[in-house]
């Protein structure tokens, strides 16, 4: 019962910014559909017609400068959701990477040692631990994966108004609202962040898993020493 209880704790904290990453990269997405929707609009205008180019590059002005703000609250609201929820979530990720490797120090332990040992391998304890070691993996992967599209959507934004700004013959107000909207972007920082420490990526998994091939390394040549 204590297992089941600690697999739900970390796993209801885990989606907890799962599911926030997620759905920032989903209104992400939604705001770069919509950029998107412009750029096409104003491919199909007409030079000749100047007086339907002007009301649609005036509704695109509208249009982008609500999706600045919406972009700005959106990037404001993620960073103080990560701000307030920081401590349990460098504790949870402490958590995953020290499980993973008592995890599978034991699986190494319950099979090879005994072996050498002279003994029959446990092969239940054996299953356990490669059980925790793959769900506190999984959980960690998820973590980081959803962090990284997150950032990945926000900073797509830039690409895509840099197609905006390459169509020729376009309204003043609305080369003075596509720059506007990319210099925010450029002030902005899009990495999930935890109080400056480090940033949720796939550099922090990469370094965790090197990381955790030096501590088993270190704790098999210590046990074989000690042995």
């Amino acid at each position: 019962m204590y297992h089941v209880f600690n697999f739900l704790v970390n796993a209801t904290f885990t989606n907890l910014f799962v599911v926030v990453s997620y759905l920032g990269a989903h209104y992400y997405r939604l705001i770069n559909v919509r950029i998107s929707a412009a750029y096409r609009k104003i491919e199909e205008v007409s030079t000749k017609n100047v007086v339907r180019k002007r009301l649609v590059c005036s509704r695109l002005v509208r249009e982008l400068h609500q999706l600045a703000q919406w972009h700005g609250v959106l990037n404001q609201l993620i960073h103080e959701f990560t701000d307030l929820h920081s401590a349990s979530l460098a504790v949870m990720i402490l958590k995953n990477f020290v499980i993973m490797v008592g995890a599978l120090f034991g699986a190494y332990v319950c099979t090879v040692v005994e072996v050498l040992l002279g003994l029959a391998p446990v092969f239940n304890l054996f299953a356990f631990h490669m059980l925790m070691a793959f769900f506190f993996f999984m959980q960690f992967y998820y973590l980081v994966t959803s962090a990284a599209k997150l950032t990945r959507r926000a900073e797509k934004t830039s690409a895509i108004l840099g197609d905006l700004t390459s169509i020729d013959e376009s309204d003043e107000r609305l080369e003075n609202m596509i720059e506007t909207f990319s210099l925010q972007l450029m002030h902005r920082n899009h990495k999930i962040q935890n109080k400056g420490m480090f940033d949720i990526d796939y550099s922090l998994m990469y370094a965790a898993l090197a990381t955790m091939m030096n501590y088993l390394i270190i704790a098999v040549q210590f046990q074989i020493t000690t042995a």
